[in-house]
Protein backbone atom coordinates (compact mmCIF):
# COMPACT_ATOMS: atom_id res chain seq x y z
CA UNK A 1 0.00 0.00 0.00
CA UNK A 2 3.06 2.58 0.48
CA UNK A 3 4.34 2.39 -2.46
CA UNK A 4 0.74 2.92 -4.51
CA UNK A 5 0.13 5.56 -2.40
CA UNK A 6 3.34 7.36 -2.53
CA UNK A 7 2.93 7.00 -6.61
CA UNK A 8 -1.09 8.38 -6.43
CA UNK A 9 0.42 11.22 -4.43
CA UNK A 10 3.27 11.99 -6.64
CA UNK A 11 0.87 11.80 -9.61
CA UNK A 12 -1.87 13.74 -8.22
CA UNK A 13 0.59 16.79 -7.46
CA UNK A 14 0.25 20.18 -5.52
CA UNK A 15 -2.60 20.69 -8.00
CA UNK A 16 -4.96 19.33 -5.37
CA UNK A 17 -6.34 20.96 -2.13
CA UNK A 18 -7.73 17.93 0.21
CA UNK A 19 -6.89 14.25 -0.51
CA UNK A 20 -9.03 11.53 0.89
CA UNK A 21 -7.75 8.31 1.34
CA UNK A 22 -10.59 5.47 1.71
CA UNK A 23 -10.22 1.96 2.39
CA UNK A 24 -11.94 -1.19 0.83
CA UNK A 25 -13.63 -2.31 3.69
CA UNK A 26 -15.52 0.74 4.33
CA UNK A 27 -19.04 1.58 4.13
CA UNK A 28 -20.32 5.29 4.44
CA UNK A 29 -23.70 5.12 6.51
CA UNK A 30 -24.10 9.11 6.81
CA UNK A 31 -24.93 11.05 3.27
CA UNK A 32 -23.77 13.98 2.57
CA UNK A 33 -19.93 13.07 3.91
CA UNK A 34 -18.13 14.37 1.24
CA UNK A 35 -19.90 17.76 1.30
CA UNK A 36 -19.66 17.69 5.22
CA UNK A 37 -16.09 17.01 5.05
CA UNK A 38 -14.97 20.00 2.41
CA UNK A 39 -16.92 22.50 4.40
CA UNK A 40 -15.18 21.14 7.35
CA UNK A 41 -11.42 21.87 5.24
CA UNK A 42 -12.74 25.32 3.84
CA UNK A 43 -13.22 26.52 7.55
CA UNK A 44 -9.77 25.08 8.72
CA UNK A 45 -7.14 23.89 6.26
CA UNK A 46 -4.75 22.54 9.61
CA UNK A 47 -7.27 20.14 10.50
CA UNK A 48 -6.47 16.14 9.48
CA UNK A 49 -9.86 13.92 10.45
CA UNK A 50 -11.34 11.08 9.94
CA UNK A 51 -15.33 9.63 10.60
CA UNK A 52 -16.40 7.96 13.33
CA UNK A 53 -15.54 4.22 13.05
CA UNK A 54 -18.34 1.61 13.86
CA UNK A 55 -17.57 -1.84 13.65
CA UNK A 56 -14.08 -1.95 15.77
CA UNK A 57 -13.44 -4.34 18.57
CA UNK A 58 -10.66 -3.03 20.43
CA UNK A 59 -11.47 0.56 19.96
CA UNK A 60 -15.43 1.62 19.03
CA UNK A 61 -15.47 4.83 17.24
CA UNK A 62 -11.77 4.74 16.90
CA UNK A 63 -9.07 5.93 19.22
CA UNK A 64 -10.22 7.34 22.55
CA UNK A 65 -11.07 11.30 22.35
CA UNK A 66 -8.78 13.76 24.34
CA UNK A 67 -11.62 16.39 23.93
CA UNK A 68 -14.41 17.79 21.79
CA UNK A 69 -15.29 20.97 19.90
CA UNK A 70 -16.77 22.34 17.10
CA UNK A 71 -16.16 23.96 14.11
CA UNK A 72 -18.79 25.51 12.71
CA UNK A 73 -21.50 22.63 12.57
CA UNK A 74 -18.75 19.83 12.46
CA UNK A 75 -18.50 17.86 16.28
CA UNK A 76 -15.08 16.89 16.47
CA UNK A 77 -13.69 14.57 18.94
CA UNK A 78 -9.86 15.62 19.02
CA UNK A 79 -7.28 12.34 19.34
CA UNK A 80 -3.47 11.62 19.31
CA UNK A 81 -3.88 9.76 16.26
CA UNK A 82 -6.16 8.59 13.72
CA UNK A 83 -7.84 5.50 12.15
CA UNK A 84 -6.86 4.87 8.66
CA UNK A 85 -10.12 3.36 7.47
CA UNK A 86 -10.88 6.87 6.17
CA UNK A 87 -8.26 10.33 6.17
CA UNK A 88 -8.77 13.42 4.85
CA UNK A 89 -5.68 16.03 4.69
CA UNK A 90 -4.75 18.69 3.69
CA UNK A 91 -2.13 18.43 0.58
CA UNK A 92 0.21 20.40 2.27
CA UNK A 93 0.57 17.55 4.68
CA UNK A 94 1.65 15.42 1.78
CA UNK A 95 3.93 17.99 0.29
CA UNK A 96 7.48 16.50 2.72
CA UNK A 97 5.89 13.26 3.50
CA UNK A 98 5.73 9.85 1.81
CA UNK A 99 5.54 6.28 3.63
CA UNK A 100 8.33 3.94 3.77
CA UNK A 101 8.86 0.34 3.12
CA UNK A 102 11.30 -0.45 5.63
CA UNK A 103 10.27 -2.22 8.73
CA UNK A 104 6.76 -1.38 7.47
CA UNK A 105 4.45 -3.50 9.46
CA UNK A 106 0.56 -3.11 8.59
CA UNK A 107 -1.50 -1.43 11.46
CA UNK A 108 1.45 1.08 12.04
CA UNK A 109 1.00 3.31 9.16
CA UNK A 110 -1.72 5.04 10.43
CA UNK A 111 0.35 6.05 13.68
CA UNK A 112 3.11 7.39 11.61
CA UNK A 113 0.99 9.59 9.72
CA UNK A 114 -0.57 10.86 12.22
CA UNK A 115 2.87 11.49 14.25
CA UNK A 116 4.04 13.21 11.28
CA UNK A 117 0.62 15.40 10.83
CA UNK A 118 1.38 16.82 14.71
CA UNK A 119 4.70 17.17 14.12
CA UNK A 120 3.76 19.18 11.28
CA UNK A 121 1.48 21.02 13.44
CA UNK A 122 -2.33 19.98 12.37
CA UNK A 123 -4.76 19.18 14.30
CA UNK A 124 -6.20 15.79 14.37
CA UNK A 125 -9.58 14.98 15.13
CA UNK A 126 -12.42 12.31 14.58
CA UNK A 127 -16.19 13.98 12.96
CA UNK A 128 -18.39 12.77 14.87
CA UNK A 129 -21.21 12.98 13.38
CA UNK A 130 -20.02 11.21 9.94
CA UNK A 131 -19.86 7.37 10.37
CA UNK A 132 -18.06 5.10 8.56
CA UNK A 133 -18.76 1.24 9.08
CA UNK A 134 -15.89 -1.17 9.13
CA UNK A 135 -17.18 -4.46 6.84
CA UNK A 136 -17.49 -7.34 8.38
CA UNK A 137 -16.32 -5.86 11.68
CA UNK A 138 -13.13 -6.60 13.26
CA UNK A 139 -14.47 -9.58 14.37
CA UNK A 140 -15.85 -10.93 11.58
CA UNK A 141 -12.69 -10.13 9.70
CA UNK A 142 -10.47 -11.87 12.40
CA UNK A 143 -12.87 -14.79 11.97
CA UNK A 144 -12.23 -15.04 7.88
CA UNK A 145 -8.45 -14.61 8.24
CA UNK A 146 -7.20 -15.96 12.00
CA UNK A 147 -3.43 -16.66 11.19
CA UNK A 148 -2.77 -13.40 9.55
CA UNK A 149 -4.39 -11.14 12.65
CA UNK A 150 -2.41 -13.51 15.06
CA UNK A 151 0.99 -13.01 12.83
CA UNK A 152 0.11 -9.37 12.92
CA UNK A 153 -0.42 -9.10 16.54
CA UNK A 154 3.32 -10.75 16.81
CA UNK A 155 4.96 -7.84 14.64
CA UNK A 156 3.52 -4.77 15.78
CA UNK A 157 5.90 -2.71 17.50
CA UNK A 158 6.04 1.37 16.88
CA UNK A 159 9.26 2.62 15.38
CA UNK A 160 8.27 6.33 14.66
CA UNK A 161 11.11 8.45 12.90
CA UNK A 162 9.82 11.45 11.21
CA UNK A 163 13.13 11.40 9.74
CA UNK A 164 11.67 8.60 7.51
CA UNK A 165 9.09 9.95 6.09
CA UNK A 166 10.08 13.42 5.08
CA UNK A 167 10.76 14.25 1.76
CA UNK A 168 14.53 15.99 1.37
CA UNK A 169 14.09 19.41 -0.39
CA UNK A 170 16.93 18.17 -3.00
CA UNK A 171 15.52 14.75 -3.44
CA UNK A 172 12.91 13.70 -6.31
CA UNK A 173 9.90 12.28 -5.17
CA UNK A 174 9.55 9.98 -7.50
CA UNK A 175 13.15 8.32 -6.11
CA UNK A 176 12.40 8.60 -2.92
CA UNK A 177 12.18 5.95 -0.31
CA UNK A 178 9.44 4.53 -1.78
Amino acid sequence: ISRASNQALNFIGANNDLIIKVDNDCEFMTKNWLEDIVDLYERNKRIVVSPRVEGLRDTPGGVPRMSYLYIGRHFIGSAPHLGGICIAAPYEVYKFFRWNDIDFLHGEQDYIFSQFCLKAGFMLGYLENIIVEHIDTTQGQEEKYPDYFEEKKKLKTIKFNPEDYIIKKDENTSNNKS
